[in-house]
């Protein structure tokens, strides 16, 4: 039997449940209370064209501030659905659905309960995408909608650090697959009171048109 190796059940996770629930995380906050673990999800769109050279690298292909639209063309192989916007301080930031998909998608954005809604033909309201300050959520069957009108594949990114005492460190990992590319790797905390941590860095591709 293999021994389990420190952030196995995190990458089990990835590769077994994120992108297959009902609700797909478009960024999402992983740092814990207690200060033991730290990351975030973070998500885009890529075209077919160039998904297999972004699943080459394990590095975030886009960070949660890039990405937005331009007077200058945007020639960016990548589409973020959230864009953190920051205002060099003076002003609070937050983050911003992609108004195209807003657009597209006919949401009403019900700012007193954090989420987007539409109505369906029965005149019932759908809660289409949710967000807070920790997540931004999004229903999968509209993101689905969304990816096959642009024609485009969905790069879902993951970041998490595990702090721990004791001193054990493994050799560093890559791992490039068609569905998943990432390293794991091992360093000195940056955490009071812990001694190293385990991260794991990477991504995974969701394709337009599954099997």
């Amino acid at each position: 039997m293999s021994k389990n190796v420190d952030m196995d059940d995190f990458l089990q996770f990835v590769r077994d449940e994120l992108g297959e629930e009902i609700w797909i995380p478009l960024h999402k906050n992983l740092n814990k209370d207690d200060k033991s673990e730290d990351g975030s999800l973070y998500s885009c769109l890529v075209s077919p064209d160039e998904t297999e050279q972004a699943m080459e690298g394990y590095g975030w292909d886009l960070l949660p501030g890039d990405g937005g639209p331009s007077i200058v063309s945007n020639s960016s192989k990548y589409i973020p659905l959230v864009i953190r916007r920051e205002f060099h301080g003076r002003r609070e930031p937050y983050r911003e659905i992609l108004q195209e998909l807003v657009l597209y998608l006919e949401l009403y954005h019900d700012s007193a309960n954090c989420k987007y809604v539409v109505d369906d033909e029965n005149g019932t309201e759908i809660d289409v995408i949710k967000y807070s300050e920790m997540e931004t959520v999004i229903r999968k069957s509209f993101l689905r909608a969304f990816m096959s009108a642009r024609q485009m594949n969905l790069l879902l990114f993951f970041e998490n650090s595990r702090h721990k005492t004791g001193s054990e460190r493994l050799a560093d990992e890559h791992v490039n697959e068609a569905a998943i590319s990432f390293t794991r790797f091992w360093d000195s905390s940056y955490v009071k009171d812990f001694d190293t941590f385990t991260r794991v860095l990477g991504k995974i591709f969701i394709d337009v048109y599954p099997d």
